[in-house]
């Protein structure tokens, strides 16, 4: 596979979807990251500085082919980086904060107001309408002869100024933020544009997951399998790879202090005590964390490997590989030998 090949990451910018474009940068491909804000992650340390230069950061809605059909056509790759994890998605405000995490947790509990995606098409509000909404317009109806005036004297929208409202800003609009829609349909709807533009059976990557979570919905792994088996059945038009990974962490992260590095130390006393006391007895309730490092280390790695399809377990990338342990296990390793050397 050329090295100057183009690999498309959507959501490039989200935890995960950055370090696979870092990574697939290193090995010298082509980087395009697909979007709905188009921007550069946010809080990029200095050693991220110069990877970050060479992606070309772009804006695009999957749910949209016409916005991104153009990046995808000659790719050799596409990657689709993009979900929930709840239905709430005050719990990215969780993982990500490194404020006190029993107060912030509290609102994974509580109805989320305001957009979570900040840009919605507006045809896509105006589906979503509600009964409330028609009462509006009655409201609007009764306005004041001044505010019609002024309605009548503003100036007919030019073609620029549609196309630019197609996709706006607001406060509080009625979206579809489900497990349906993010996790299976969106990979869905990307899989078929991908198809219909690009005729090189490219590879197309979903990042599934390890399995559920204790008291999350059983919706959220069972739309997760459920894209799997249908992106299987469209071989050989692309070739699916299809990542299970676990909780994840970034490695240079990993002593933050954050939500998701607290998580991260829970869920490795959690794995060595069952391990090692319990000999593996939970091992279908508590699995170890795994760096977003390693992950896209794989990802590319399957990426390239034009013969493989089919999924990713979390415990290939964990375990022995090339004869050596995978990155989580040799820090796990440094750590406790530096615990020993300390004592």
């Amino acid at each position: 596979m050329s090295k100057l090949s183009k690999i498309v990451v959507f959501g490039g910018n989200g935890f995960l979807g950055r370090r696979i474009c870092e990574n697939a940068i290193q090995r010298g491909f082509q980087v395009t990251s697909v979007s709905q804000s188009g921007k550069k992650p946010e809080n990029v340390t200095d050693s991220d500085k110069e990877w970050v230069q060479k992606v070309n950061w772009t804006k695009g809605d999957v749910f949209r082919p016409e916005t991104y059909t153009d990046k995808i056509k000659d790719a050799v790759g596409v990657v689709h980086s993009i979900g929930i994890l709840l239905e709430n998605q005050n719990y990215k405000k969780v993982v990500g904060s490194t404020d006190d995490a029993f107060g912030i947790l509290q609102s994974l509990f509580t109805q989320p107001s305001g957009n979570p995606m900040k840009k919605v098409p507006k045809q896509e509000r105006r589906r979503a309408e509600s009964k409330e909404n028609v009462k509006e317009q009655g409201k609007e109806e009764g306005a004041s002869d001044k505010s019609k005036k002024a309605a009548k004297a503003a100036p007919a929208p030019t073609k620029d100024s549609v196309d630019e409202d197609a996709v706006e800003e607001d406060e509080n609009p009625v979206i579809d933020v489900t497990y349906e829609r993010m996790n299976k349909e969106s990979a869905l709807v990307l899989a078929d544009a991908l198809i219909s533009c690009n005729k090189n059976k490219p590879a197309f990557v979903y990042v599934s997951a390890d399995r559920g979570f204790p008291g999350f919905p059983s919706e959220y792994i069972e739309t997760k399998r459920q894209a799997e088996y249908e992106l299987y059945q469209l071989q050989p038009e692309i070739r699916p790879i299809l990542m299970r990974p676990g909780f994840m962490y970034d490695e240079n992260a990993a002593k933050d202090g954050g939500v998701r590095s607290i998580l991260k130390k829970g869920l490795d006393i959690a794995n060595a005590v069952n391990d090692k006391v319990l000999m593996n007895a939970l091992d279908g309730i508590v699995r170890p964390p795994i760096s977003t490092q390693n992950v896209a280390r794989w990802v590319v790695d399957k990426i390239e490997d034009g013969d493989f399809r089919g999924p990713v377990l979390m415990d290939e990338m964990l375990n022995v590989r090339r004869g050596e342990k995978g990155a989580d296990e040799k820090g796990a390793d440094e750590k406790g030998s530096d615990e020993k050397g300390s004592e």
